[in-house]
């Protein structure tokens, strides 16, 4: 009898360890997911990406960069519920709030103002675009430009990091301020053909690359240049997207 309360006694903690075990396990597997993979990276981008324009192909500083991707924190994304893009995120602002003096506050023509050759202007402000030329590094076609009702979405302000995404990974929860700072960011924006960033929407890069769309020579600089906004905000990405960031960094000439 006591051979068998003992036998029973000896099973019961077995399994008391081992189930302890288990979730020790998965709980160190979700904080592994969760935290950092590295230690934080301070880098300027124009010198992470070799190049002083948004939508040109530098040489990424590959080791600079790998270092910033793993750094980066990890987490599945959540889902859209409750998404609305213009009361959470605004609409492009006006005024003399842009971190670039020569900007002239009004963020759409901003960077079109930054990304365009051959700008010409619909007034004399030299703010509104009415036409210009973009070496779209999307698809890397050459697109002309011109200001109108049936043409203007030819060419589409982009946001590197989506505001989807971004909102999914824990903006939701972020203030208004931070929301429209990532929103109207010239860091986190780009003059790209206007069906190219439709069919990009949301997407991360384990799931769109310039590839995707006929210029795998922007990868590098795609992936560095996202790596380097969510930093900045200190934006989780799921972990498939920063694998997908590593392997592509892992491929760029230094």
């Amino acid at each position: 009898m006591r051979k068998a309360i003992f036998t029973l006694v000896a099973a019961a903690i077995a399994a008391f360890f081992l189930y302890t075990n288990v979730v020790d396990t998965d709980s160190t597997k979700a904080a592994d997911e969760a935290a950092p993979a590295g230690p934080s990276v301070s880098v300027e981008v124009n010198d992470l990406i070799g190049s002083d324009g948004t939508a040109t192909i530098g040489t990424v500083d590959r080791q600079k960069a790998t270092a910033l991707i793993a750094s980066l924190e990890t987490k599945e994304a959540s889902s859209m519920d409750g998404y609305d893009r213009v009361p959470q995120y605004g609409t492009w602002l006006t005024g003399d709030d842009s971190s670039d003096p020569s900007f002239c506050g009004d963020t759409r023509n901003d960077i079109l103002n930054r990304d365009f050759d051959d700008v010409t202007y619909s007034h004399d402000d030299d703010c509104q675009v009415a036409t210009g030329t973009l070496d779209d590094p999307y698809t890397g076609e050459t697109i002309d430009f011109t200001r109108g009702p049936s043409t203007s979405s030819e060419v589409q302000i982009e946001h590197i990091v989506a505001l989807g995404y971004t909102y999914r990974m824990g903006a939701k929860d972020w203030s208004q301020d931070k929301r429209e700072a990532i929103a109207n960011d010239p860091d986190n924006l780009i003059a790209v053909d206007g069906p190219t960033n439709q069919s990009k929407s949301d997407l991360g890069p384990e799931e769109w690359m310039p590839t995707d769309s006929g210029n795998p020579a922007y990868d590098c600089t795609f992936v560095a240049r996202y790596a380097f906004v969510a930093d900045k905000y200190e934006l989780p990405v799921t972990p498939a997207d920063r694998k997908a960031m590593t392997s592509t960094i892992e491929t760029c000439e230094n």
